[in-house]
């Protein structure tokens, strides 16, 4: 079983500029059943808090064009019965270029691709 989610707000810094700090959050938890396994169950928690700049390159009625540099930073938490290992951390920086489409006032979707770089 696993789950996990992302929260990002947009804040305008002008016409041509926005920040996007956001929140990540996924959590898994395993199950084994029968002898051959080592351990019973083992799950894991990832926090990932970040940033991206979006910087607004063309416009089209509710569709922007955007470059973005991201950081974000990731804490993973593992455990395998009850017996918690050390934390794994992690620093990612990405460029990126994306679309937003506005669906609403305070609501929109958005996708991107681009090249990224992390150290663990």
């Amino acid at each position: 079983m696993s789950s996990g989610s992302t929260v990002g707000v947009i804040i305008p810094v002008g016409a041509k500029a926005a920040i996007r700090p956001s929140l990540a959050f996924a959590r898994s938890t395993t199950d084994y059943d029968g002898d051959m396994f080592i351990a019973d169950e083992a799950s894991s928690t990832t926090i990932v808090p970040g940033a991206s700049v979006l910087f607004y390159l063309r416009s089209w009625e509710n569709t922007r064009l955007y470059l973005s540099p991201q950081y974000s930073y990731a804490r993973n938490t593992s455990s395998a019965d009850d017996i918690e290992t050390d934390p794994a951390t992690s620093h990612t920086v990405n460029l990126m270029v994306g679309a937003q489409q506005q669906l609403g006032a305070r609501f929109g979707v958005f996708a991107e691709a681009g090249l990224g770089w992390a150290r663990h």
